[in-house]
């Protein structure tokens, strides 16, 4: 084998290493950001930062007043599902920043298991029990959370093709958000009531 070509193949290797604590490091700064993000409005209630908070927040959550905690009479920007999400990337950013490999590996088998959790309660929700409590939302995002970072991290830093599995999930999530997409919501205001 050539020196070149062993020189590049560590090149590469090392390359990997670095996208890796990248999209480690920046996931886990968004699941962060997120719960840090999702207290703002309690702390600094009817300021402007919390009103930011909510706006920011209000293009990736639904911020149903019911489906978000409230502490002392005030509403989280972020509901139940979502807050657990943030944790899950947190979390599953902070393992594969830190965990050996095997551990990392191992945890990897598990991902698309962890989502197919979160799409089922979503379904669930939507058809059968509207009404789940949030505990269980909480859970089930940060199942989802620890999922979908395990397979951003598998297919941006591994470069490994989704499974048939990842594939068919995102498609039927694509078509129920098309068909359950068009119904109402209100958004939260701050305070229930």
């Amino acid at each position: 084998m050539s020196r070149a070509s062993c020189n590049s193949r560590m090149d590469r290797a090392l390359a990997r290493i670095g996208l890796a604590r990248v999209v480690n490091l920046v996931l886990f700064m968004a699941g962060v950001a997120g719960i840090v993000g999702a207290f703002v409005p309690l702390i600094a209630a009817d300021t402007d930062a919390a009103q930011a908070v909510r706006v920011l927040f209000s293009h990736s959550c639904h911020q149903i007043p019911n489906r978000c905690y409230t502490v002392n009479g005030l509403t989280m920007p972020v509901c139940a599902r979502c807050l657990g999400v943030y944790a899950g990337f947190a979390v599953a950013a902070f393992v594969a920043l830190t965990a050996r490999r095997r551990t990392h590996a191992l945890l990897n088998r598990y991902a698309a298991f962890l989502v197919c959790i979160l799409v089922l309660d979503w379904v669930l929700a939507q058809i059968l029990f509207p009404s789940t409590p949030n505990a269980l939302r909480t859970a089930t995002g940060f199942a989802g959370g620890t999922g979908i970072a395990m397979i951003l991290n598998r297919t941006l830093v591994l470069r490994l093709p989704l499974a048939p599995l990842g594939l068919r999930l995102s498609a039927v999530m694509g078509y129920l958000a098309a068909r359950l997409g068009d119904r109402p919501v209100s958004r939260c205001n701050g305070k229930n009531g």
